[in-house]
Formats: structure tokens, sequence, C-alpha cells
């Protein structure tokens, strides 16, 4: 049975992960080609806010995945994003007495360098999750298994293809309401989340390149539900042509329409606003023709990481097919497919799909690995 918690737990650490790091520092390679019979051990490190409804259903999918595969997985959540809150909750992690064979976290912090030294002295291994890095970033940690050997993967989503694909949807969606030459403005997050500067250059890339559409502003904000309101009024006072509004998170979109619907203006009609995450919140103002699209499927990383290092710990090194950077796919989804996702995403049991199937350890005539939604649409249907 897979034992969750909110806190930081300990773990057993087997004395064959001492064989196994000097494997991996003599540059063998470090997955082993025995099915091991303890239960593989996972702890997600998360600074970010616990409210955020993406986070929310980012830990529910983990969760699934880890009651199929028999992991042990806890959390470890945290408000505070400052590097040393970051570097203090990972040292704790690494430092107990009883460790996790892996930690699963995004590089909330340029001291994660840090957390990866000390990990390599315990025979911790890393999986970086939901974040594009950024060229310092890069600079700093290399690429996965290079400078740290035991960083053994990274995953993120395709954010410059999923800000320049809302930005071509809601301009499409203006188009057709006859507005030929459009004006756009964007909410954007946090600037220095290279995630979120990477979607806003997709939208730039977009804009720039169609020359009926003006970028009129672009305002900063959180990423949290209720920080789009003032940036809104203030867009549509000083731009009062904005026929889109491009967000960076469902929960600015909203906020959008909230403001919209205050000014007596249409949503979907007189602008256009769409954002990313798939929020229930989301696909029902879409039902409703108000928001005209999100973009999502990256709340699965985590357990699709999950099950790479599980895979990995058994044998099965996923980087001879994927490498060891791996680009997660985005979708959207607007009042075309709403229908075949809604019930799916807003009342759908991820516990209801044995996840086992994606995995090569415990489906050895899986040949690729498949981590589309619809891939997990097929196996809830199984």
């Amino acid at each position: 049975m897979t034992r969750v918690s909110s806190i930081v737990s300990t773990f057993s650490f087997r004395q064959s992960c001492n064989a196994f790091l000097l494997a991996c520092l003599l540059g063998l390679n470090c997955a082993t080609n025995v099915l091991h019979a303890e239960t593989v051990k996972m702890t997600f490190i998360l600074s970010q806010p616990k409210q955020s409804l993406f986070w929310q259903e980012f830990a529910s999918f983990m969760r699934a995945v880890a009651e199929d595969l028999d992991i042990q997985l806890d959390f470890v959540t945290s408000n505070n994003f400052s590097d040393n809150a970051v570097k203090r909750d990972g040292l704790r992690v690494i430092n107990q007495a009883d460790k996790p064979d892996f930690i699963i976290s995004g590089y909330w912090s340029d001291t994660f360098h840090e957390l990866f030294e000390a990990g390599l002295q315990q025979g911790i291994q890393f999986f970086i999750v939901n974040n594009t890095l950024s060229k310092e970033q890069k600079r700093i940690i290399s690429s996965p298994r290079t400078k740290y050997p035991n960083w053994i993967g990274a995953m993120h989503p395709d954010e410059l293809g999923g800000g320049r694909e809302l930005a071509r949807i809601l301009v499409n969606a203006a188009q057709k309401l006859n507005q030929q030459f459009v004006g756009v403005s964007a909410l954007t997050g946090h600037v220095d989340l290279s995630s979120g500067n990477t979607r806003e250059a997709g939208l730039r890339y977009y804009v720039t390149n169609n020359p009926n559409l003006k970028l009129n502003s672009i305002i900063s904000t959180t990423w949290m539900r209720g920080s789009g309101i003032k940036a809104t009024q203030k867009i549509l006072s000083d731009f009062p042509d904005t026929s889109i509004i491009w967000a960076i998170s469902d929960g600015l979109s909203l906020d959008v329409i909230d403001v919209l619907k205050e000014r007596q203006l249409k949503p979907g009609a007189d602008v256009i606003t769409g954002g990313f995450d798939w929020s229930k919140e989301a696909l029902d103002s879409i039902k409703k023709s108000e928001m005209t699209a999100t973009i999502g499927g990256h709340f699965m990383e985590g357990g699709w990481a999950m099950i790479l290092a599980y895979d990995y710990y058994h044998g099965h090194d996923f980087s001879q097919e994927l490498g060891t950077t791996i680009v997660s796919p985005m979708k959207a989804i607007t009042a075309v497919n709403i229908d075949h996702y809604y019930e799916f995403l807003v009342n759908g049991d991820w516990n209801k799909i044995d996840f086992k199937q994606f995995s090569k350890t415990h489906n050895p005539n899986l040949k690729a690995y498949d981590f589309t939604v619809e891939s997990v649409l097929t196996g809830s249907s199984n």
C-alpha cells in the first residue's frame, strides 16, 4: 500500500546504493538490471502555493501512479520561494536518516546544484520536472548525467509552442469576429521564472510574425487567481482597442472574464481570452463560451517522471529512447474538443487507471513510452 504524507518522512537506504553510486562515478550506466524487491521511495519537493489548483492536480496524478507501482511517495511543500528555504528543505530530505531513492522536483532555486552535490554523496538521484531552464541555469548545472551523474533526467512542457499556440487560437477567434487588425495584451507571471518567460516568448514570436497584430501591453503579475484584476482594468483603460488578453494561467484568464463582466463586456466576443492549466473553472468557462482556450496536460509530468525513474531503477534506462531531457506535449482545449475531454478531466478518477501499463518494468510488451493525454484516456477505458 502506498503511503503519502504532506510532511517530510524518513526512508530506509539500501547498502546496494553504495555500489550503484560507485558505478555512476566510474561513468558506468547507473541503471541496474536487477528487479529490486524493495519498495522504491520518492520525495517530491514543491516550492509553490499549496492552494494552487494546478499543483493539487499535479500531486493527485502522482499519488495514483505511486499507488499502482507501489512507490512510497512523500511530499515536502513550502510557500517560501527563497533560495535558502528550498536549499534547507532539500538538505533536510537528503540528510535524514532514512533517505529516498529519488527526489523529484521543479528547479525552484539557483542553489539546486548544491542539492545535486549533497545527494551525490548520499546515493540519491534527481529528476527535474515542469521547468524550462534558463541559459544561466544551464551554465551552472549543464544537462542531466553530465556534471552531476545523479541527475538522471529532466522533463518540461513545450512552453514556447504552448505560448504560440494559445496566441494563434485567440487571434483566429478574434478574426472570425471580423476583427482584422487585432490589439493584443498579455498577463504574465513572475519575470524570473523561465517557464513563464518561455511562454511569453511564444506569444511574442506569433505577434511579431503577423503584421495584422499589435502588442499593446504585457503586465507581470503572480500566476494566482485574483492577481490579474487590477492589471486587466489597466489594460482596458489604457488600450480600449484591446481584442485579446493572453494569460499565462487559467486563473488570470478567469480574472479577465470577471473584469469584462463588471464592465458590461461580453467575454468571447468583445474581448477574447485564454490561459494555461486545464483547470475545472477554465473548462466550465469554455463550455459557457467565455474563455476561448486553455493549454495544458503538463500536470501529468510528475507522474510520468515517477514512471521513468521507477523503470530506470529496475534497469530500463529511458535515455536510450527519449534522451535525458524530455519535452512533454501540451494540448489546447477549446469549444471544438471540450466535450471529448471534459468528463475525463473534471470527473475522472486517476485511480481507475492502471499505470503499470505505462511502465516497461511491468509491461514488457511496451515498445515506446506514450505520455500523451490520449494514452491516458485510452488507459482509463481499458
